[in-house]
């Protein structure tokens, strides 16, 4: 069995002040996927934002899914912002649109944790050669992969290249959520694995709050907020800049500022997450309960208030290293 402690120190880089079966739960919800595209279009330079802007023009449902918010119409610099914000989330916007739907991608296969000497599912392999932007059977790495090289190429339709852009915004968000980098695996309890913590039921009603998600996948993916609006995004924006402050029972870090580490090793590093964070000591302790038959299922788990502040400070690690990772990876690939 895996023995995890909440306060190990985790390697896991970040920025400062930035200028499985299939699952149910998109990563991080809509304000999260804007807030981290808003940031990385941040880091990049003057020409690069002007050549994301022109492509994302192109994209073929731009007139349908990129429409402003009636509050910032007017404003050209809160509408490319807007807009941007969208690309990050727009693979959750069209699920269910079959031409442009990919379920795989959003998730990495594989465990985080396994217990008691489970079987799990091997990682995928490198990229098919025979891959396209149609491919529907690809895992977040591999995905990043595919989407990087049809962004980069300059011979493709500039409509492909737009919803490569899109993808590669919402994936480097994916794959820095931790519940989106594997998931759990112990032979009675979760023998196929918990669907990256969506099998793992919380109470609602937490902290005061009338709507808290009701699983564990849910809660991470609400750690940067639900709805996207063009204030909210701006205000939470605002906060990830000011990050890292003192925080009371601070978790271990160990911080480092690195871009230019392959998508596995984001992976890597976010099950680790998973490993340290996600899956603490209180919720273990509950599926071993499963997992020795003394409980039939296991309850809906009340989130102690160290578990929900250790969350929030690693969440933001997590979105504030997707956005310079994100803004890296997009001055690259436009530069070329």
């Amino acid at each position: 069995m895996i023995k995890i402690s909440v306060n190990r120190v985790l390697l896991f880089p970040t920025l400062f002040l930035l200028a499985l079966p299939s699952l149910s739960c998109p990563a991080f919800w809509s304000a999260g996927h804007h807030v981290i595209a808003v940031m990385a279009y941040e880091g990049l330079d003057e020409a690069n934002q002007k050549e994301l802007m022109r492509i994302l023009r192109h994209h073929p449902r731009f007139d349908i899914d990129f429409k402003v918010p009636e509050s910032i119409r007017g404003d050209q610099e809160a509408t490319q912002r807007w807009r941007v914000g969208v690309a990050g989330e727009w693979p959750d916007l069209i699920r269910g649109v079959t031409q442009y739907d990919r379920p795989t991608w959003h998730y990495q296969l594989g465990a985080s944790v396994i217990l008691n000497g489970a079987e799990a599912p091997t990682d995928p392999g490198p990229l098919p050669p025979e891959a396209t932007m149609e491919t529907q059977t690809l895992h977040i790495v591999q995905a990043i992969e595919l989407c990087r090289r049809v962004l980069a190429d300059s011979t493709q339709d500039d409509s492909d290249r737009a919803i490569a852009l899109c993808w590669l915004a919402h994936l480097l968000a994916d794959s820095h959520q931790p519940c989106h980098a594997g998931s759990l695996y112990s032979p009675i309890a979760f023998p196929n694995g918990d669907r990256g913590a969506n099998g793992i039921p919380i109470k609602r009603n937490l902290g005061g709050q009338a709507s808290v998600p009701a699983n564990l996948h849910a809660f991470w993916d609400s750690l940067l907020g639900s709805e996207a609006t063009p204030k909210l995004v701006e205000k939470k924006v605002a906060q990830l800049k000011a990050f890292p402050k003192p925080q009371p029972d601070q978790p271990g870090y160990e911080l480092r500022n690195n871009r230019s580490e392959s998508p596995q090793q984001w992976i890597r590093q976010s099950r680790e997450a998973a490993r340290s964070f996600v899956y603490s000591r209180e919720i273990l302790d509950q599926v071993q309960l499963a997992e020795r038959g003394l409980v039939k299922r296991i309850d809906d788990i009340s989130l102690s208030d160290r578990y929900q502040r250790h969350a929030e400070f690693a969440g933001a690690i997590c979105a504030i290293t997707a956005a310079r990772r994100l803004s890296g990876l997009w001055n690259d690939l436009l530069n070329q």
